[in-house]
């Protein structure tokens, strides 16, 4: 029986093994991950990595997963909410098709990884599926903004919502789901993922705490 496009995507994200990826792909997870901790430092300083903090703060529980430049731990809910919002806070993230995907992708995986204790090869792989996973969705959509002399021409729907998959597909694979229960989570991911609305927002001020779709919740 033919493989529906979600448990293709399952079966894409299971199968990866560190071993199998380029040595390129392994050395760019690396410095997306540590661009992604340096955005998150800096974006500490200003109000959409501050008030991400105190959002953790008030969703309350212990854990050990780590808020990026705090001296505690939280739940991995809590730390990925807090850091996604900082990484993307200056708008300084990795981009790649649709756009800013690490903070997207990234901070639930980091979280869970580090309370689950796996090892740095697991995290890598998860974070090279996440990142293509999302480029393929990316690129089959019209992202390309093209500058004019009154602006900027970009597509009537616009946003990074598509990552959702890729950010689907990490968190199972570090907390090590098999072929169906990561189809499963996929599969959910997709179905309550909102819709792309940045076309709408883009113009308003302060355009870097409304932007995109907030990578946080």
């Amino acid at each position: 029986m033919a493989r529906t496009l979600v448990e293709q995507l399952a079966d894409f994200a299971y199968d990866v093994k560190i071993e199998s990826l380029p040595p390129e792909v392994v050395e760019d997870c690396k410095r997306v991950l540590l661009d992604s901790v340096g955005c998150a430092l800096a974006g500490l300083d200003f109000d959409k990595g501050r008030i991400g903090i105190r959002a953790a703060r008030e969703m309350g529980g212990s854990g050990e997963a780590t808020i990026f430049g705090a001296s505690y731990r939280t739940t991995p809910i809590a730390a990925a909410f807090a850091n996604a919002e900082s990484i993307n806070a200056l708008d300084y993230d990795s981009v790649l098709p649709p756009g800013h995907v690490a903070p997207y992708v990234l901070p639930g995986a980091v979280a869970l990884g580090e309370e689950r204790r796996v090892s740095g090869a697991r995290l890598i792989e998860a974070i090279a599926v996440a990142n293509e996973m999302s480029y393929r969705f990316g690129r089959s959509m019209d992202y390309l903004r093209n500058p004019t002399e009154n602006g900027m021409q970009v597509a009537a729907v616009l946003g990074f919502t598509s990552t959702v998959f890729g950010a689907a597909a990490a968190a199972g694979m570090i907390l090590g789901q098999d072929r169906e229960v990561l189809a499963n989570a996929i599969a959910i991911a997709g179905a309550i993922t909102p819709v792309n609305s940045y076309r709408s927002w883009m113009n308003n001020v302060p355009n870097s705490s409304i932007k995109y779709t907030p990578p946080g919740p």
